[in-house]
């Protein structure tokens, strides 16, 4: 017993080391009078001018964006090719405590404060987004994969990419939206981890017609179409996290059958009347 407790004696005064160090020499709560929680003090609270995402989604199915490209951008900028079909929007910061998910505690410029333990404090997201929680919890769904976290995807401190079809920007910019189209880099969470040959090329098994053509790749790679456009990363009632809407508002029913499955929508103009596919022979 009497080594258990020294041993803890040492841990202890090893941690106070460790603090005092980060901070320049004082320990937390020594004596500063520093009020911590003002983190922007010191921290450059980046992207808090950026549109919100629901500013760049459709009020109605067959509208725009909320908010027009003509009220941020001039002519000039919409007139260059765009290869990645995101749009930057609010980061976590801008709207989330810094506190909310780190400890507010003295420490040197070069020394950060403690870390988030594991995906840092989604409990505060979710405290907003009951829509979201609901998603992750639904019969399709990234909630339950142990490697799939908030932090995999949404970056705390640098702003948010959002996709942003072209369907929801004027007629008169859509060219050039999509005039230099890179569908990895506009798809580029998804492909964090699903490979393009495990998508894109196969004709073995998922969206495709057997030994045919690949359905993902003549969405995504020929026809411009997101991949979140018509798969909810975060959750869906349906199979294979296939939206109930899709980002531009149109229903989407998904049958899946023995042997494939169809859609019906109206997806980019074109209309899906149980527009179907076999992948195997049944």
């Amino acid at each position: 017993m009497r080594g258990i407790a020294l041993a803890g004696l040492l841990v202890a005064w090893v941690a106070v080391a460790v603090v005092s160090a980060a901070t320049g020499g004082q320990p937390a709560g020594g004596g500063d009078t520093t009020d911590w929680s003002k983190c922007l003090a010191c921290h450059h609270n980046e992207g808090v001018n950026l549109p919100k995402l629901s500013d760049l989604r459709p009020l109605a199915p067959g509208s725009l964006t909320r908010v027009a490209c003509m009220d941020c951008h001039k002519a000039a900028e919409l007139s260059v090719s765009r290869g990645d079909l995101r749009h930057p929007v609010r980061p976590l910061n801008a709207h989330v405590e810094c506190t909310g998910c780190h400890e507010a505690v003295p420490h040197a410029k070069g020394a950060p404060p403690p870390l988030p333990l594991g995906d840092y404090n989604w409990r505060v997201c979710l405290a907003c987004h009951r829509d979201i929680d609901a998603k992750l919890r639904m019969v399709s769904t990234h909630g339950r994969h142990p490697q799939v976290t908030c932090r995999r995807c949404h970056a705390p401190h640098k702003p948010l990419q959002a996709a942003l079809p072209s369907v929801l920007v004027p007629q008169s910019i859509r060219g050039q939206w999509t005039a230099g189209y890179d569908w990895q880099t506009s798809n580029a969470a998804c492909f964090d981890c699903h490979t393009a040959a495990e998508t894109m090329v196969s004709l073995l098994a998922g969206f495709i017609t057997l030994n045919t053509e690949n359905y993902h790749e003549r969405h995504v790679v020929r026809g411009r179409i997101l991949c979140v456009e018509c798969h909810d990363p975060h959750g869906s009632m349906q199979p294979m996290m296939i939206r109930g809407q899709t980002i531009s508002g149109e229903l989407l029913l998904y049958r899946k059958a023995p042997d494939g499955g169809s859609c019906d929508t109206v997806c980019h103009g074109v209309q899906h009347n149980a527009l179907g596919y076999r992948n195997r022979l049944y």
